[in-house]
């Protein structure tokens, strides 16, 4: 260090010029000063939550989920009463799978927050999850008292009472939320599968269609639209949404089954089979239940 060089410098000195040692000193004096503010800074930096609440947000951006995480604890410790940091760190956990602890932190966001409203949506979302979805009503209800006129909140409640079995007042929550967003692809698909649900495939039909017009893009929409081709006999018309629905989402498991399923009505057996092999690689037992009945002899 500075000072241990100033020491060696004393020992060293044999009755040389003292203005020369003079110049040492202060070139210590400066040493030391700069050692000082350089761990002032660092302190500073430790002890300053933005540089955690930027991490974490760069973290979130680049998956590293269990680093944000660390991070927006460190906000939260610095600046217990920062609702952003409950806000962030909500979010990390849910996405993580644990519904408990995001639960909490929304519980905390909400309480520090003005935007209460966005607050109980990402609750509900929490609650939601961990299948509890009379808590996540309850939150979606709050919502909408909060924001009467948000077609995203409608949405929410009518996904709660979906979950519920509640499909005629989850067709209407969608409706609500089409009126006040004309363009909502989500909520026309949602308001089909309610409508699948109950069997009304036509009318499913009809929704499907809408969301595709409104976002090509929508896989779920167009995995919705195969289930609902393929109830209603039009097996062909299941194997093309399939094909799209894969070529948006390739690890999409449900619409690997549901091309099985229609090929094997088709008679395409061999394919057939592979689609269903791939199903059951990406997770789904029934495709192993077909294998056995239709592609081992």
């Amino acid at each position: 260090s500075a000072m241990d060089q100033l020491y060696s410098d004393l020992r060293d000195f044999d009755g040389q010029d003292l203005s020369l040692l003079g110049d040492d000193i202060r070139n210590v004096e400066l040493q030391i000063k700069e050692e000082i503010d350089y761990y002032n800074n660092r302190l500073k930096e430790l002890n300053d939550p933005t540089n955690y609440w930027n991490a974490g947000l760069e973290n979130i951006k680049l998956q590293n989920l269990n680093q944000a995480l660390i991070n927006f604890t460190q906000v939260i410790r610095l600046s217990p009463q920062f609702d952003g940091g409950y806000y962030y760190r909500g979010i990390v956990y849910k996405q993580l799978g644990n519904y408990s602890q995001a639960i909490s932190d929304f519980t905390n966001y909400i309480n520090l927050t003005t935007e209460k409203a966005d607050g109980y949506s990402l609750r509900g979302w929490a609650y939601s999850s961990s299948g509890d979805d009379y808590l996540a009503l309850a939150d979606f209800n709050k919502q909408i008292e909060l924001e009467p006129a948000s077609a995203n909140a409608y949405y929410n409640r009518g996904s709660a009472k979906s979950s519920l079995q509640d499909y005629i007042g989850a067709n209407a929550d969608y409706t609500k939320a089409i009126e006040l967003n004309p363009n909502f692809s989500m909520a026309y698909n949602n308001r089909a599968w309610s409508k699948y649900l109950q069997k009304k495939y036509t009318e499913a039909l009809l929704d499907c269609n809408k969301a595709i017009e409104l976002d090509i893009a929508n896989w779920v929409a167009w995995d919705t639209r195969q289930e609902t081709k393929f109830a209603l006999g039009d097996y062909k018309g299941c194997v093309e949404d399939c094909n799209k629905a894969i070529e948006l989402n390739p690890k999409l498991a449900n619409s690997y089954l549901f091309r099985g399923k229609a090929k094997l009505k088709l008679g395409l057996k061999a394919d057939a089979c592979l689609d269903l092999s791939k199903a059951g690689e990406l997770g789904i037992k029934e495709a192993y239940e077909l294998i056995k009945a239709s592609c081992n002899n």
